[in-house]
């Protein structure tokens, strides 16, 4: 009886001394598992922030770029009666004066200018980024 006694006392002086030893890294471990929680739940929030940020903007980008698609293809198709197609462009220069006032009627006629087309529509889409992550920011600090 006094051996098994010994042989549990070994046990528990040397459970607690190994316990003693490495406790701070023991709560280390511990600390950096709730962190590490942490870290993952922000980053699952910034990822649903940026989802709605995403669709947002893509909803209200997409009634401007149909409107520019309508009204390039408008203006650039050939078996459109030319009054109509000169229309389009004037609407286009209107609408949409930084990229397309300059540009010479003839030259949207005859899709010379698809580069400030597809320059647009970028600008369109990052604009509607900007604006929708600016709002939700806001949201979020506010």
């Amino acid at each position: 009886m006094r051996t098994a006694t010994l042989g549990w006392t070994a046990v528990l002086t040397g459970g607690l001394t190994l316990i003693t030893t490495f406790l701070p890294e023991i709560i280390n471990i511990a600390k950096a598992f709730f962190n590490g929680k942490d870290a993952v739940n922000a980053m699952v929030n910034n990822l649903r922030n940026l989802n709605e940020v995403m669709k947002v903007s893509n909803k209200d980008a997409a009634s401007e770029v149909t409107r520019l698609q309508v009204l390039y293809k408008s203006a650039t198709d050939v078996n459109n009666a030319h009054q109509n197609r000169i229309k389009s462009v004037k609407e286009l220069q209107k609408e949409f004066p930084a990229y397309f006032k300059g540009i010479k009627d003839e030259d949207v006629l005859n899709d010379n200018a698809k580069k400030n087309f597809e320059e647009l529509t970028k600008s369109i889409f990052e604009n509607a980024k900007a604006k929708a992550a600016l709002i939700k920011t806001f949201i979020c600090f506010s």
